[in-house]
């Protein structure tokens, strides 16, 4: 049987957006 890893970025108040609108806060650094 296949297994299915899902994975969602959200801050502490449930939104995914900054507050300009913007996604970038949550990519990975190059350390990562």
């Amino acid at each position: 049987m296949a297994h299915l890893i899902y994975s969602a970025i959200s801050s502490l108040d449930g939104y995914i957006e900054d507050s300009e609108g913007k996604f970038d806060w949550a990519a990975p650094d190059e350390e990562v």
